[in-house]
């Protein structure tokens, strides 16, 4: 056996085949839960490499992937080396998926040494293949996924046949999310070439998996037994407990104090950032980084502990103990969704939006004598900073420094003008990687942006739900939210046969690449229930209307009956609608000055 750190181009550059045998299960890997993080910590590997080539800040380190299995297949002299991938079979398929949806968007976008420089690391060369198209790809997956793979790793070939399948959406997904951040120069001083060039830096160099090699003679489920054994270690919060009763021991207090986490719900496990870790540690780092107004690094949180303590010349650990419990009593508030008011609408949101680095800033308002019209100004501030940003697709990496730098300013500032505090320090961010959109650029977010293909549904939904609340008037009646509600294309995504040709465009872009675009946009998408959804189908926008009219009570589906009567639905409707719906969008999460005194409670 042999244990190797490999990055990607290590692994896939010389010709070979690593081949997922038909025992193992197919791909199943989900935006949400695995490309959507991967891409995150991909695009935030690249904008460092571009900030290290502009101002000289450190370069990004490798990002471990973890481990794969591996054993040699007996091959014929002069044929194609081949693997079988023993473990790691969905890592490796998705990594190749990534590697050929960017190779693509270059390839396209005639950016041609990357481009050429990845796909050495998805395609052998037709030398190698010896009359076997199989033998093209460094990646060959089980039975049932190889023809969707196949027509979603060679370029022109169409994997519209497969839309249920993963690895379709797997590689448009990549392929959206590559093509958008090439796009985007506002902030970053580098245009497509350069951008292109850092991604595919990352890609080929800076992402290490450890690569076991397994010889003739080993066993595989031995390996197996070795990679998941689980020990229990020592917890953060173990020692920090161990350390509080002590100390309360040598100070005589000892049978008063009592450790105010004994009940199971704090041991749950819980995701942090890309671990998982228990509850209670994930508590009390937030804690500490609120109290010592600094990012506490997750194996650091009991020597930071100590190092909080011991600064506190003139607290008893008694005072210290009771402050920790009087937030976990907040913080448990906070997770289980039990607080009202500005809050009720906030925090299933923080949850969609996965914006739990905001935690600290949070904790310091439940935990202050904030007045409740500054506690909603400080709310509405925060959720709009973060849903803006999300809508305009930009960058999540500084978010754990801006919330800390937030958390001081309001220690400054006091809990008298919380809410002022947090709208004048969010104004005042200049720079594209801690903005606070405006309304303009939320306007061209949401009429030219794929948002449907870029945001999770969750996500989108929740963007949908906010502007129908924004949509009600005094005289609705309020909290009528459904939760069975799903997202429908006016325009639907199979439009061929149902709907006329779009009509020429005056730019660049094809008149389907357009449309294409178009659909997944926000001024295309509404609310409906699943049996009204199933009913309009890809019907045309007559029967859409008629079906809407007489079923939907939405406010949403109102404004767009209300508004567009006429018998036409295309690219111009779209763009009008979106404006519309950017008229609630803003009100919904206003900006700046233009948030108002409210209410609330908790």
């Amino acid at each position: 056996m042999e244990v190797k750190l490999r990055n990607l181009t290590h692994l896939f550059v010389q010709p070979g085949q690593y081949e997922i045998p038909r025992f193992q299960r197919p791909y199943v890997w989900t935006r949400d839960k695995q490309w959507m993080p991967l891409w995150e910590d991909v695009q935030h590997m690249a904008e460092r490499i571009l900030a290290a080539r502009r101002d000289g800040s450190p370069q990004p380190q490798p990002h471990f992937m973890g481990a794969v299995v591996l054993q040699q297949i007996a091959n014929v002299t002069g044929s194609l080396p081949r693997r079988i991938v023993v473990d790691g079979q969905q890592r490796l398929t998705t990594l190749q998926l990534l590697l050929d949806a960017a190779q693509e968007v270059f390839l396209r976008r005639n950016i041609a040494d990357p481009a050429a420089r990845l796909e050495d690391l998805v395609l052998n060369q037709p030398k190698y293949q010896r009359g076997n198209a199989n033998y093209a790809f460094k990646v060959w997956p089980t039975d049932s996924d190889q023809e969707a793979f196949r027509h979603a790793m060679v370029n022109g070939l169409s994997g519209g046949e497969w839309p249920k399948s993963r690895i379709v959406q797997a590689h448009e997904f990549f392929k959206d999310q590559v093509d958008q951040w090439v796009d985007e120069e506002e902030g970053l001083d580098a245009d497509a070439n350069e951008r292109a060039e850092a991604l595919e830096e990352v890609l080929s160099q800076l992402l290490e998996l450890v690569v076991i090699d397994l010889g003739a003679s080993d066993n595989p489920h031995i390996i197996f037994e070795t990679l998941n054994a689980r020990g229990t270690p020592l917890r953060q919060s173990d020692l920090m407990k161990n350390m509080i009763l002590h100390e309360a021991e040598k100070t005589g207090i000892g049978k008063k104090v009592t450790w105010p986490f004994e009940v199971s719900w704090w041991d749950e496990e819980i995701e942090q950032g890309r671990l998982r870790r228990p509850r209670i540690d994930v508590f009390l780092n937030y804690w500490l980084a609120m109290r010592m107004r600094r990012e506490i690094v997750a194996a650091d949180v009991f020597l930071s502990f100590q190092r909080y303590y011991g600064g506190q010349e003139h607290a008893a650990i008694s005072d210290i103990l009771a402050d920790i419990a009087s937030v976990s009593l907040a913080y448990r508030r906070l997770e289980k969704e039990e607080l009202d008011g500005v809050w009720a609408a906030f925090t299933p949101r923080r949850k969609v939006m996965q914006a739990a680095v905001a935690t600290p800033v949070l904790l310091w308002l439940l935990s202050s004598q904030t007045e409740p019209d500054q506690v909603f100004r400080a709310i509405k501030a925060l959720e709009s900073y973060l849903v803006r940003r999300m809508v305009c697709r930009m960058t999540t990496k500084n978010y754990n420094k801006t919330f800390i730098e937030l958390v001081r300013r309001l220690e400054h500032a006091g809990p008298a003008t919380a809410g002022d505090t947090i709208i004048e320090f969010l104004g005042e961010q200049e720079a594209y990687a801690t903005l606070w959109p405006n309304d303009n650029l939320v306007l061209e977010a949401i009429s030219n942006k794929p948002l449907y293909r870029l945001l999770s549904r969750r996500r989108m939904r929740m963007v949908l739900d906010g502007i129908e609340e924004a949509l009600w008037t005094t005289k609705s009646e309020g909290g009528r939210r459904q939760t069975a509600l799903t997202i429908e294309h006016i325009m639907p995504r199979s439009w061929r046969g149902h709907w006329p040709e779009p009509e020429p465009t005056d730019g660049p872009e094809e008149p389907d690449e357009r449309r294409n675009r178009l659909l997944d946009s926000l001024g295309n998408l509404t609310l409906v229930t699943q049996p009204l959804n199933s009913s309009l189908s890809n019907g045309p926008w007559a029967d859409k209307r008629k079906g809407l009219l007489g079923h939907s009570t939405l406010f949403l589906n109102k404004d767009l009956l209300e508004h567009f009567q006429d018998h036409v639905w295309d690219e111009d409707a779209i763009y009008a609608r979106a404006e519309r719906l950017h008229r609630a969008f803003v009100k919904a999460w206003p900006h700046g000055a233009d948030i108002g005194a409210g209410s609330a409670t908790g």
